[in-house]
């Protein structure tokens, strides 16, 4: 039995080409193999993996995509939650409420919830590139690991715990750890900030991964892992 999860990486300057790289997990072999490089969308050899028993894309975004906050939120289920987020961040964006999709990622340890917001049409937009519908969506911060800063050309990737997260300008990175020591001090003193030549490689190192969280909730969350949602 092989299992293959592709990771497709969308670049926030780059429309015409994605990085991806491809965990091939089989019993047989023992263990994942994985390959990948950068290319056209079109020009990934998705045939490949036609005869695997499963196939899983999960679909990496730039940070600057989406939005993570703490919220605290009312105790309750899952639903409850997903049905309160919305409210919890309406002050926290400046348009239309209609014209954002959140979903919950996390719990960070004082017991408040980390939600993602991103644009919803920007997120449908995403989805119409794949030829193969996703079974996750998420920042490409949540890739790398916690309490840990990268820099990636002129943009720094943060991780700071269960999907909280942001990419920051490199030239605003002072102000933002001013900003940082001022409203998370503990997030701050932790921080490990990292330079490497190669980021997606770093990322791909990682993959697999428990992801904290998917942005793939609510309208768009798949209807089964046999069967995932059509855009």
């Amino acid at each position: 039995m092989t299992t293959s999860t592709v990771w497709i990486r969308l670049l926030p300057d780059n429309d015409t080409q994605v990085q991806w790289c491809v965990a091939r997990a089989s019993v047989a072999a023992g263990g994942p193999t994985m390959v990948g490089d950068q290319r056209a969308m079109e020009s990934i050899p998705w045939s490949d993996w036609s005869a695997d028993n499963r196939l899983d894309v999960r679909l990496i975004v730039p940070g600057e995509w989406v939005l993570s906050l703490p919220v605290a939120l009312p105790p309750g289920t899952t639903d409850d939650l997903q049905k309160a987020l919305p409210y919890a961040i309406e002050d926290c964006v400046s348009e239309d409420e209609d014209e954002w999709h959140c979903a919950l990622a996390g719990t960070l340890s004082d017991g408040r919830h980390v939600a993602w917001v991103i644009n919803r049409e920007v997120l449908i937009w995403a989805l119409a590139r794949l030829p193969r519908s996703a079974t996750a969506v998420v920042p490409d911060y949540a890739c790398i690991a916690p309490t840990t800063a990268l820099q990636d050309g002129e943009r720094i990737l943060v991780a700071l715990d269960a999907g909280l997260g942001g990419t920051v300008p490199a030239s605003w990175w002072q102000p933002w750890q001013r900003a940082l020591q001022a409203t998370e001090p503990e997030y701050a003193a932790s921080l490990v900030t990292e330079t490497r030549g190669d980021v997606h490689w770093f990322m791909a190192a990682r993959l697999p991964i428990d992801l904290p969280g998917n942005l793939l909730q609510g309208q768009f969350a798949p209807q089964s892992s046999a069967q995932p949602w059509q855009y």
